[in-house]
């Protein structure tokens, strides 16, 4: 059986000082692009619980 690769999002920080400025959506996006020039379809990542801004980050991004 075959299967369609899966990408992933892996290891994204930004510096706290530097929160909010859009570097963190920057790199997901691109990294996005790049996989989807790939042809992958779908991507997983992996955020902590209490991590409150990498999950919004990730949301506004389509990720459950």
């Amino acid at each position: 059986m075959s299967r369609d690769p899966i990408g992933e999002l892996y290891v994204i920080g930004v510096d706290p000082n530097d929160s909010g400025k859009g570097i963190g959506k920057a790199v997901c996006t691109e990294g996005l692009l790049y996989l989807k020039a790939k042809g992958i379809k779908q991507s997983i990542l992996y955020v902590d619980a209490d991590n409150e801004a990498g999950k919004g980050l990730y949301k506004s991004l389509g990720f459950n």
